[in-house]
This record gives C-alpha cells, sequence and structure tokens, in this order.
C-alpha cells in the first residue's frame, strides 16, 4: 500500500512540475538577433504575413524574414495559419531576455514592474495609515524603517524595470 500511494505521489508531483512546460526542447541560440526581433513582433501582434514583418522591423528583404520564420518554424516556437497566410506564435519561450518580460494579451510588460506596483500599493496603504493615525505614527520609528523599505523596493523596480525594457527587440 505504501508503495502505490509513494507512486501516486510522485506521479502527481511529475504532473504538477509539468504544468506549462514546452515539452520540444528549442535551442536558446535559435532566438536571438534578428529571429529574436521577429519573435518578438508576433508576440506583440495577432498574427502578421512576411510583408508585414519586413515593413516594421524594416528588413532589407522579405527572404531575411523568411529565413527567420522558417528557423523559428523548425523549433516549433511559430506556425503559419494557411487560412490567413499569416504566421503566429505557437509556443513562448521564457529564456534570455524574454525571462525578464509577462505577456499580457499582446502587450509584453517588464516583470519588475509587477513587484513595482506592489511597493507602490504598499507605499499607497502606509500613507493612508499615516493620515488616519496621525502624529504618532509618523514619529514612530519603526514606521520610519518600513518607509525606507518602501522606498528602496519602489526605486530598485524602476530601476530594473526601465533597464529591461531598454534591452528589449526593437
Amino acid at each position: 500500500m505504501k508503495e502505490t500511494l509513494s507512486q501516486l505521489f510522485s506521479r502527481i508531483l511529475a504532473r504538477i512540475r509539468s504544468i506549462g512546460v514546452n515539452h520540444t526542447p528549442i535551442d536558446k541560440e535559435i532566438v536571438q538577433g534578428k529571429a529574436l526581433q521577429v519573435y518578438w513582433f508576433l508576440l506583440t501582434h495577432d498574427t502578421a504575413s512576411i510583408r508585414e514583418i519586413q515593413r516594421a522591423l524594416d528588413f532589407a528583404s522579405p527572404g531575411t524574414v523568411t529565413y527567420q520564420i522558417s528557423k523559428l518554424e523548425s523549433a516549433g516556437v511559430v506556425a503559419k495559419d494557411p487560412e490567413q497566410d499569416k504566421y503566429q506564435i505557437r509556443a513562448e519561450i521564457k529564456s534570455g531576455i524574454l525571462g525578464f518580460y509577462i505577456r499580457v494579451g499582446y502587450r509584453m510588460i517588464p516583470r519588475f514592474s509587477i513587484y513595482l506596483m506592489l511597493f507602490l500599493f504598499g507605499l499607497f496603504c502606509f500613507i493612508l495609515a499615516a493620515i488616519e493615525r496621525g502624529d504618532t505614527f509618523i514619529t514612530d520609528p519603526f514606521n520610519w524603517i518600513i518607509l525606507l523599505i518602501l522606498f528602496s523596493g519602489i526605486f530598485a523596480f524602476i530601476f530594473e524595470s526601465v533597464r529591461i525594457w531598454r534591452m528589449r527587440p526593437h
């Protein structure tokens, strides 16, 4: 009985660990340079044709886009929609610079900006508590430490969000 329970438990853990994991191995070197630019464009748009990608990314010829798309297709990341003759994302990659972003609809948001929002919410709650409780709340040294931690976190996550945003593929 103990063996069957431990086997069941290990299968459940294996299944939980596999949630959201892409089972096809993707070579990290495929998605860099111009291929990363094409992949980013497709992440931030619904679908796109070769010409649309070429014009948006200002590539010299459609052959450059075709080559990059074929690399992404062979990796299983991009698929062609035969009805529209356009390409779309099939699997998301979370390696390299892409690991620092969260996809919300067709927008890519630096992950650190979510943490920034949490610290700003904490500061907002702190200010509300300070207004409600008055002078004794402000003069307490423990509250100054909390305020220092909140401001440190806010400035750190602003810095990291801007830094990661500047590193995005254009």
